[in-house]
Parts: structure tokens; sequence; C-alpha cells
């Protein structure tokens, strides 16, 4: 396991990369330079830390597969939506009470995971 003391740094120097793997790295957070990755198409960030995402993150809009089970994120961000490119979102086994009314407009969806949380309204 890895133990990041702060967010990990994400400059534009990374902004060709396609697959990033950072799980079990209890990271607490990550920073709003997430969007430099606009070739993103694999973020695996389960096991965790993570409470909530930046609003930049929904700049990821190439990004087909994202897990971020096994975290304490209580919050989705409201334009989760614009990750239209989605085919795989795993949220499994964190704090969500609800799911942003905009996760309705990710048309490519295949396979979404919200199993073990708190939620009480769809």
């Amino acid at each position: 396991m890895n133990h990041f003391k702060a967010p990990p740094l994400i400059t534009a120097s990374l902004g060709n990369l396609r697959v990033l793997w950072l799980k079990a790295c209890e990271i607490k957070q990550i920073n709003d330079d997430i969007d430099h990755l606009q070739k993103l198409r694999e973020l695996d960030l389960e096991s965790n830390r993570l409470t909530g995402l930046p609003r930049t993150f929904c700049r990821l809009r190439r990004l087909e597969v994202l897990n971020l089970a096994k975290n304490k994120i209580y919050l989705l961000p409201e334009r989760i939506g614009n990750l239209t490119a989605l085919v795989k979102l795993d949220l499994a086994m964190n704090n969500l009470e609800y799911l942003p009314e905009s996760i309705t407009e990710l048309r490519m969806l295949q396979d979404l995971s919200v199993a073990v949380n708190q939620i009480y309204k769809l």
C-alpha cells in the first residue's frame, strides 16, 4: 500500500495519460489540476480516503471507466453527467445518500454499482 502525504501532483506534462491506477494509496483528496488529464480513459481510485471530487473532475469528458469504490464519498459533483463517455461507474461502499440528477445524462453507461451506500433517493 502506498501512503501519499499530499494529493498526487498532476501536471500538464501528463496530458497524454490514458490509464491511471491509484488504488489503495490512502489519498484523501484529488486536486483541481485533475482536468489536465484530458485524454484519460480509465481512472481507478478504489480503496482510498476520498470524501468527494473537485468540480474540475467533470471536465474529463473522455473518461470511460471510473472506479471510486471503497472510499468515504458522501457527495458527487452535480455535473457528473458531463462525463458522457462513461461506460462503467463503480461507487460501491461509500457514504452516498443520493445520486445527482445529472447521472441520467450518462447515456453510454452500461455498468453502475452503488452497493453498500446510504442511498435513500434515486
